[in-house]
């Protein structure tokens, strides 16, 4: 998804991204050990950090 010329929304993106891993994880219990999610700018890493609700960096 592209958050950054094509404009969609960086919080919405974090929502869809990471509830379509939880769903892919459930339906495959015990494929992978870590999932990372790598993002291009601070915006998208703070909307995925509220997503997760962990909050901002200080």
């Amino acid at each position: 998804m592209s958050t950054g010329v094509f404009g969609y929304p960086e919080s919405e993106a974090a929502s869809v991204a990471l509830r379509t891993v939880a769903d892919w994880l459930e339906a495959h219990p015990g494929r992978f050990d870590r999932i990372v999610f790598v993002v291009f700018g601070q915006d998208d890493e703070l909307a995925y950090r509220r997503a997760l609700g962990a909050g901002a960096r200080p």
